[in-house]
This record gives structure tokens, sequence and C-alpha cells, in this order.
């Protein structure tokens, strides 16, 4: 009842707990939102496509929590929650489906709809961009997920039967795992 009542007709597409299990953070169509459950007032994040009115958003917002905390990143921004008016990073090219920020917070990997991921470093300066890791037509990146080192991650693709460890510089990382069925979400312990 609480989520219906912080996502009036909006379905949701990413929730996530903040690290010491004390808010929620949960995007839907153009909006992402925080709050402390049992309080339905939420915080917004971004609204109707931007933050702070900077950035245009068109699409599903995905959300994800820096371990520590301190940091959140919702669609193409990043966003201090010590200051939670302080945009840290905000990237030109907006069209993404899932999104992680590493445990120091200085590189962001997103995921995009047609199953490539990009490493932008904490200016927004982008340092990789990976070739498709699927070719069916609706493949999209649906998960991205950094080792709790730092040092690599694994994203998630619909419709790819294996999951592929990469490195921070998108270079693959021991052999790729066959799954059961497709990935759509991932952590690590």
């Amino acid at each position: 009842q609480l989520v219906s009542s912080v996502f009036v007709g909006q379905p949701l597409t990413d929730v996530c707990w903040s690290p010491g299990g004390t808010r929620v953070l949960a995007g839907s169509w153009r909006n992402a939102k925080m709050w402390v459950p049992g309080d339905p007032q939420a915080q917004i994040i971004v609204s109707n496509g931007s933050h702070n009115g900077v950035v245009k958003i068109d699409g599903f917002v995905p959300v994800a929590w820096r371990p520590s905390g301190d940091l959140i990143a919702a669609g193409s921004t990043v966003v201090s929650m010590i200051d939670e008016s302080e945009t840290l990073m905000t990237l030109r090219d907006v069209v993404l489906s899932s999104v992680g920020l590493s445990p120091d917070g200085k590189l962001l990997g997103v995921g995009r709809g047609n199953a490539t991921f990009d490493i932008f470093d904490s200016d927004g300066h982008q340092r990789f961009h990976s070739s498709p890791l699927a070719s069916t037509r609706y493949s999209q990146m649906h998960a991205f997920c950094w080792n709790p080192d730092g040092k690599t991650f694994i994203p998630g693709v619909r419709y790819l039967l294996t999951i592929q460890q990469f490195d921070a510089a998108g270079d693959k990382v021991a052999n790729p795992v066959q799954m059961p069925g497709d990935t759509r979400s991932v952590a690590w312990s």
C-alpha cells in the first residue's frame, strides 16, 4: 500500500533498499523517489524526467545505491545523499535500462536497451562502451552489479543464457557461467 501511495498510477521498474536498510529508492516511468518505510511522504529524486530541472530522462528510471549509502544513481544522474541538492554527475546520453555505482563511487556502469554497457568516470566521461552481448531482437541489459571489491562487475542481459564477469576497463574476466534462463537481476554476496 505504501508503494501505491508513493507512485500513483505508475509501474515500478526498480526498487532497492539503502545499505543501512533505513530508506527505499524506487524508479518508474520518468520518476525516481525515495522514502522512509512507514512514512508515505516520498522525496522526489527525478520528477518528470529531470533532477533540479537539469536532466531529461525519457523512459523508465533505473536506480542504485552506492554500498556506503552516500550516493545514489537515478537514471543518468548521480546524487549526493549528504547534500541532496548536489548533482555529482549527469550524463548527456540518457537512454539506459540499468545502472550500478562502483563501491568507491568513482565509476558508473550503465546498461542499455541494445544489450551493451558503458563505464563512465565521476566526471561523466565515457571510459568504455561494449559491443552487444546478445543479438536477439529483445535483448536488453536488465542488471549491472559491481563486485564489492570494486574491480569487477556482472551485467545481466535478457535472453542471454550466460553471465560474464568484466573488469572496470571492460575486459572479460574468467569464463562465462551457463545459466538455466535469461538474467534479469544480479547480486553479490
